[in-house]
């Protein structure tokens, strides 16, 4: 469970910033090994192997040792990708088109905001 999150964590991470890989633990994680980790929460959440709060909590350990490591980890939106895309009550199909669209909304509301 705690290698899914962290998974997950990392590469929404790299993802926000451009990166479409991340070296984590001496592998090089991408996006359809993020998208199997949050499928396996997802599954293991839907069926009761696992409980919110202990998935909750692993969430904020990971969350915590990733702003510890990456101090510029953009750690708010990735634990909103990650509820938005891991908790949901039905599992999204994927998490890009959900996470590109807000990114792309938030872009252009801090380019506006610049250009002001």
């Amino acid at each position: 469970m705690r290698a899914n999150i962290a998974v997950a964590l990392r590469y929404f991470d790299a993802w926000l910033r451009g990166s479409g890989a991340v070296a984590l633990d001496g592998l090089m994680e991408d996006a359809a090994a993020a998208e199997i980790a949050r499928a396996q929460i997802w599954q293991w959440l839907r069926h009761g192997a696992v409980d919110r709060d202990t998935v909750l909590g692993l969430l904020d350990e990971e969350i915590a040792a990733l702003g510890a490591r990456y101090p510029w980890a953009r750690i708010e939106e990735v634990r909103e990708i990650f509820e938005r895309n891991v908790l949901a009550r039905e599992l999204p199909a994927f998490f890009a088109p959900d996470a590109y669209s807000r990114q792309l909304v938030q872009q252009a509301e801090v380019t506006t905001y610049d250009q002001a």
